[in-house]
């Protein structure tokens, strides 16, 4: 994402909480608005069953520390061997490579 080489990667179910939180905070339309961009952008959509078995050993090993969703995120990390780019400090914890952004 940052240089031409890279390749940005997410799971859909990542785009469903990031559209729930965009909704809290700035309303429906809005959430639509962003939830597009991201599916019409370079982001390679990756589907959930390819992780789904590492995501639910990863939230039988780490319990409350991670969402099922993060879990998602954790596995698609390790698979990858990508960089995940997160706001989550409980990711800092883990065997995986972050960069981590404070929320303001």
């Amino acid at each position: 994402m940052f240089a031409e080489e890279s390749v940005g990667l997410t799971v859909c179910i990542v785009i469903a909480e990031f559209q729930y939180k965009v909704c809290q905070k700035l309303g429906k339309q809005v959430a639509r608005d962003r939830g597009a961009r991201i599916r019409t952008s370079n982001i390679e959509l990756i589907p959930t069953d390819e992780l789904a078995s590492e995501a639910w050993l990863t939230k039988c090993r780490y319990g409350n520390l991670l969402s099922i969703v993060d879990c998602f995120v954790y596995a698609l990390g390790k698979k990858e061997d990508a960089l995940i780019l997160t706001t989550d400090s409980a990711f800092k914890e883990l065997d995986v490579k972050v960069e981590w952004f404070e929320v303001l």
